[in-house]
């Protein structure tokens, strides 16, 4: 493992768990496609998320 981020949206109870491995970005409960990689990205790339 690379990196891991957890990530708490207000309207959503749980905690994304983000991490960047062998296999890429990914959230442990929904995969990749998870709203949440995409912030995680976006951040670390500077990028404002759309």
């Amino acid at each position: 493992m690379q990196a891991m981020y957890k990530v708490r949206y207000e309207r959503d109870g749980g905690i994304h768990q983000v991490f960047l491995d062998h296999h890429g970005w990914y959230c442990a409960e929904l995969g990749p496609a998870c709203s949440a990689v995409r912030e995680v990205t976006a951040r670390r790339e500077g990028v404002s998320p759309s």
